[in-house]
């Protein structure tokens, strides 16, 4: 069975660090991004899996690596968080093809059952 990975990417260090050791307790492989830039970077060296995707990042912000991701033709489960809640934004990442937009900061619960559907869409099966 193929490990359940998720792949952080998360500009902020202290919730980058919180929400890895959240995933961490719960038996989830994790990858840490600290931008956009350096997750689409290493995107062609990357096993399929999960991605949480911070909204509003330096340099190349959450909607550019969603549009990086479809035009590499990368279909991963995406799940955008924002501690910066817009209707409209959240829109345009539903549109690009996010599976949820969280607002930050958002209950476990939450997070786990987005990422369980992600995992779902991944073929793959976790326990959360």
């Amino acid at each position: 069975m193929v490990p359940a990975t998720v792949y952080l990417v998360e500009d902020d260090d202290a919730v980058r660090a919180s929400l890895c050791a959240l995933l961490q307790l719960a038996d989830i492989d994790v990858a840490e991004f600290a931008s956009g830039g350096a997750f689409v970077a290493a995107l062609g060296r990357l096993s399929p899996g999960c991605v949480v995707l911070d909204m509003r990042m330096p340099g190349m912000d959450g909607i550019a690596v969603l549009q990086h991701m479809a035009d590499q033709g990368v279909d991963w489960p995406v799940l955008v968080m924002t501690g910066h809640p817009d209707p409209g934004i959240a829109a345009a990442v539903l549109k690009r093809g996010a599976i949820e937009f969280l607002e930050k900061p958002c209950r476990e619960e939450e997070l786990f059952a987005a990422l369980t559907r992600g995992f779902e869409v991944l073929g793959q099966e976790v326990s959360l």
